[in-house]
């Protein structure tokens, strides 16, 4: 064998010996991703005292949807679930919050979600359905909040359907229109759902 040959050789062998996994080495395991902050979701209902709008079948599809801890109240409970936020957590901080609101709902949402952040309380998410006469505000806007979603419909038909008040495009939230809907009809309309359980779903 020429020196031109042995030298070729020696070269193969070195690459191989280079490239060949090493004795008793393993792959790195995969890190495993770290599992995501609980979420509570709260939901309060508008004037709405025979449940007729159907906030409660709302509340029972973002339970099955993958958000166990789900309530449903009427607009009058916010400060009993915000003391239940606050004591949630004062116990987990790492616990995450959505406040959704239908109709008068809806402005009681804001205004619990405000105080909460200023109070330094995550909130993950902040629904409106139906917030006919929200303005597009820094306070509706809940600057520090994870995600706002706002969906609307037909305005109220005591206060003038869409001539007066059927909401308003809030910046930077993720608005949805649904145009023909009737404000009753908005909680159980399929894509109020789709929208509030996608938003939930990519919280931060």
């Amino acid at each position: 064998m020429n020196v031109r040959a042995r030298l070729i050789g020696a070269v193969a062998a070195l690459l191989a010996a280079t490239n060949s996994p090493r004795a008793g080495a393993a792959d790195p395991a995969p890190t495993a991703a770290p599992p995501a902050s609980p979420m509570y979701v709260y939901v309060l209902d508008g004037l709405n005292p025979l449940g007729s709008a159907g906030a409660n079948r709302l509340g029972e599809r973002l339970r099955d949807a993958g958000f166990p801890s789900t309530r449903v109240g009427g607009w009058y409970q916010v400060r009993a679930f915000e003391r239940e936020i606050r004591a949630t957590h004062a116990a987990d901080p790492t616990a995450r919050f959505a406040v959704i609101g239908y109709s008068a709902g809806a402005y009681q949402a804001r205004a619990v979600a405000n105080r909460l952040v200023q109070d330094g309380v995550p909130v993950a998410v902040v629904g409106y359905i139906g917030g006919d006469y929200l303005r597009n505000t820094t306070q509706t806007r809940v600057v520090g909040a994870g995600q706002v979603v706002n969906v609307v419909g037909n305005g109220y038909l005591p206060t003038g359907r869409n001539l007066l008040f059927n909401g308003t495009e809030v910046t930077g939230a993720w608005n949805v229109r649904l145009r023909g809907t009737r404000h009753i009809n908005l909680p159980t309309h399929p894509a109020t759902f789709t929208t509030l359980s996608e938003a939930l779903a990519v919280a931060p």
